[in-house]
């Protein structure tokens, strides 16, 4: 498992999708259970990187979420 920390966005593409824009600068799209009020939202995401591009387009691939949780 891995942490990742930065500003939740859901973009509104097919049937949508979550990016996490990290603080260390890259864009990942995140697959799994995410509760529609953290968009926009500093959060901190537990999970484990994948290989996956989907509708977000990223570039930077994917996680599986585990857990994700607002911060201040």
């Amino acid at each position: 498992m891995s942490r990742f920390t930065g500003r939740l966005e859901f973009r509104d593409l097919g049937s949508g999708t979550w990016i996490l824009h990290t603080d260390a600068g890259e864009k990942l799209q995140l697959a799994g259970q995410i509760a529609a009020n953290l968009d926009g939202k500093r959060v901190e995401v537990t999970g484990t990187r994948a290989a996956s591009h989907g509708f977000g387009m990223t570039g930077a691939g994917g996680v599986e979420v585990e857990r994700v949780r607002a911060t201040s």
